[in-house]
């Protein structure tokens, strides 16, 4: 098992019921191998999509997980034809990398 942190950034224009659902059923699939998440909410993007038209804030969400490395190829296949996520990233961390909630990291920003 590997560490990887996921990072979605949704279509802020899209219901939220249906965010939430898409949320959900990711986490139902792979809710053994969440070690946590991080709800960051809308952020302004710092450069446009290409093909998002008229859109520059996107929901974040990340997830901490520990998979093998044949899950990839799972998630992979479940984003493939979602209108609802813009982006995603998959990162591999390392045991010793924590993972970090956004509200703390900006609380800590602000006192410097």
């Amino acid at each position: 098992m590997e560490n990887y942190e996921l990072v979605l950034l949704l279509d802020s224009k899209t219901k939220e019921a249906d965010r939430k659902a898409l949320l959900s059923d990711l986490e139902k699939n792979f809710k053994d191998n969440i070690i946590s998440k991080d709800d960051i909410w809308l952020m302004n993007l710092l450069y446009p999509l290409k093909w998002v038209k008229v859109n520059d804030v996107a929901y974040f969400c990340s997830y901490y997980l520990q998979l093998e490395a044949a899950n990839i190829k799972d998630i992979k296949q479940a984003f493939l034809y979602n209108n609802i996520i813009l982006k995603y990233d998959i990162f591999k961390r390392t045991k010793k990398q924590a993972s970090f909630e956004f509200k703390t990291l900006q609380k800590n920003w602000k006192m410097l």
